[in-house]
């Protein structure tokens, strides 16, 4: 671990830094966006499991983003490398989404995005 996480982000920083690979960049960004957003933090625990059942064998990655079009919206995006074909891949994350809305509030959620890319 290259940043340290803020002292209350330290155990969920261990977790999600095993389940997401985080470029070295971005560390710092990410630490700090979910300690605004400490909502998120289950979200993150919670997503590779449901991903790992519809893209097996899929790679999670963890990137911090800001809207280059809308000032002030960050958000975290999870990138899964899969090796479904397109319309698979397309229908799985139609049902990821279905899950995720099922449990999470809309206004969480608004500060996650998750995309799809093959391998």
């Amino acid at each position: 671990m290259s940043i340290s996480a803020p002292a209350n982000l330290k155990k969920s920083y261990s977790k999600i830094s095993k389940l997401y690979s985080i470029a070295k960049e971005d560390e710092g960004k990410v630490w700090m966006f979910l300690d605004h957003h400490q909502s998120l933090i289950s979200i993150l625990e919670s997503v590779p499991s449901i991903v790992n059942k519809l893209f097996p064998a899929g790679v999670l990655y963890l990137f911090f983003e800001q809207d280059p079009e809308i000032e002030d919206y960050k958000f975290l995006r999870i990138k899964v490398i899969s090796n479904l074909s397109v319309s698979e891949a397309l229908s799985k994350k139609e049902e990821l989404n279905e899950i995720l809305f099922d449990q999470y509030p809309a206004e969480i959620l608004f500060f996650l995005l998750i995309t799809i890319c093959s391998k």
